[in-house]
């Protein structure tokens, strides 16, 4: 489920990390050509480096290898996604073309910036439709889990509405804004997408507007008032805070999407 097999006669021990299994490189390029996985090249959008490359063993599940698309919508904190995917050795490539996010198994869009110019740039790409209608797991971070609801008091932006409610301002006479730093967090038990987590951790936050309370809100903070931390909703996730930046607890979180959602 949500992967391809790969033959287990090929996986290798790589010099460059002892110890740890991983396909060997020239092995890696042809499995994933040969199984649709990715499309090479600058031009499509798709990051290409000799880290990427390194397609591990461990972040499986019965032996499938996971592969993860990381949505790039020109202003996504992509990068420190990357970084915190390559420590759990999960294979994952970069790109804004719906035909080559089909090849995904799952869906990860960072977002940092304001809400109306992320979603021109969804519009420029042709992405709306396909989020909205992706039956993939789908992980939305920070801006990217607020995209998911019907509208954002920012510029007065229509969002994606997989979610209901409207992404409003905190208050800056009652608390500072941006709220910036860690925060605990009230998780609800038994969600996969926080197996293994504490029912309050503490998470890092960079955020000017907030989500509601709804029938979505699997995690709850407190910045003058309470707001959604973590949202889920069929095959749809989000979280307000930055996994890739909080320590382990983001890590597991990441972990758990790979794993378990």
């Amino acid at each position: 489920s949500g992967g391809q097999a790969v033959p287990t006669d090929i996986v290798g021990t790589s010099p460059l990390r002892k110890g740890r299994k991983f396909l060997p490189l020239a092995y890696a390029e042809g499995i994933w050509r040969s199984h649709g996985f990715a499309t090479f090249g600058r031009g499509s959008g798709v990051v290409k480096s000799h880290r990427l490359w390194r397609w591990s063993f461990t972040a499986t599940t019965n032996h499938y290898l996971i592969m993860i698309g990381i949505i790039d919508y020109g202003a996504g904190n992509i990068r420190s996604v990357l970084n915190a995917l390559e420590r759990l050795n999960a294979p994952c490539f970069v790109s804004r073309v719906p035909s080559e996010l089909d090849r995904a198994a799952k869906l990860i869009f960072p977002g940092v910036g304001e809400a109306r110019s992320a979603m021109q740039s969804l519009h420029d790409v042709g992405l709306i439709e396909y989020l909205r209608q992706t039956e993939k797991p789908f992980l939305g971070i920070c801006l990217g889990m607020q995209l998911l609801f019907d509208h954002s008091t920012e510029r007065s932006t229509d969002c994606l509405a997989v979610l209901h409610g409207t992404i409003t301002r905190f208050n800056d006479a009652a608390v500072k804004v941006p709220h910036v730093g860690w925060n605990a967090v009230q998780l609800t038990p038994g969600i996969p997408l926080c197996a293994g987590l504490r029912p309050q951790e503490y998470f890092y936050f960079v955020h000017s507007y907030f989500a509601p309370l709804s029938q979505a809100t699997v995690g709850t903070c407190q910045h003058g008032v309470a707001f959604a931390a973590v949202v889920q909703s069929k095959n749809f996730y989000g979280v307000q805070f930055h996994p890739e930046k909080s320590g382990s607890a983001g890590q597991t979180l990441l972990k758990n999407f790979i794993e378990r959602c």
